[in-house]
This record gives C-alpha cells, structure tokens and sequence, in this order.
C-alpha cells in the first residue's frame, strides 16, 4: 500500500458510516411488515402438511351418500 494512513477523529465517523451502511444493505433489517408476512406464510405452509384422505376412505364417503 505503501500510503501513510491519517486515523483522525473526522475520518474515523466517516468509515463507521459507511461500515453500517455495508453491514444494513449485506443484512437488511426486516420491517414489521415483511416479519408478519413470514409469520402468515408459515401458518398457511402448516394448513398444507396436512396428509389428505386416502382414496379407500374417499370411496367410504361416495359409499355412504348414495344409500
């Protein structure tokens, strides 16, 4: 590198800025809106793990409704 570095007061409030600025746009902070919407989609993704019927009891309820 071979430049003499200058770590003064100023300078230094200039890297921590843009230190913050590089760690908040890699590791965007999630709004309350965004959190919500996660938590909606894992309640929706729950109601989709349910095992549907199995064609025998589905056959059952065609069975019973036409007696």
């Amino acid at each position: 590198m071979g430049t003499q570095c200058d770590f003064t007061e100023e300078p230094m409030r200039k890297i921590g800025r843009w230190w913050c600025l590089v760690l908040l746009h890699n590791f965007p902070m999630p709004s309350d809106y965004r959190i919500e919407r996660r938590r909606e989609q894992n309640l929706l993704n729950k109601d989709d793990m349910e095992v549907p019927p199995t064609k025998a009891q589905c056959e059952d309820v065609i069975y019973i409704n036409h007696k």
